[in-house]
């Protein structure tokens, strides 16, 4: 099994885990800058600046700002969902990051 399938599985336990089960569970992932972060819903520092510092009231701007910034810094293709409502997602990535900045929550992930 490659370290990527395995990290894969292990994005894909930690995302069921989080809404199929009220407490959280928290295991470190290594993100592809060598950054750690421990949550479930994000595994890169990088990330998560790049998607902080673009958000901001609308939804829509949000995601093509943090989705341009992301591709320009880190490389590759991001897909990126911005919501001022709950949403639910599963992905298969070794590179994700969910934040909110006030009323606007993000999720980006790289696709391989």
């Amino acid at each position: 099994m490659t370290n990527a399938f395995k990290l894969s599985i292990m994005v894909i336990i930690l995302l069921l885990s989080d809404f199929m089960y009220s407490h959280k569970i928290f295991k470190k992932d290594v993100s592809t800058e060598g950054t750690t972060i421990e949550t479930p819903k994000c595994n890169s520092e990088t990330l998560k600046d790049y998607m902080t510092r673009n958000i901001n009231h609308s939804p829509s701007e949000s995601k093509r700002a943090i989705q341009r910034a992301a591709e320009a810094g880190i490389g590759g293709t991001f897909s990126v969902i911005c919501s001022k409502e709950n949403f639910s997602y599963l992905v298969v990535t070794r590179l994700y990051c969910e934040t909110q900045v006030k009323e606007v929550t993000c999720f980006a992930f790289i696709h391989e």
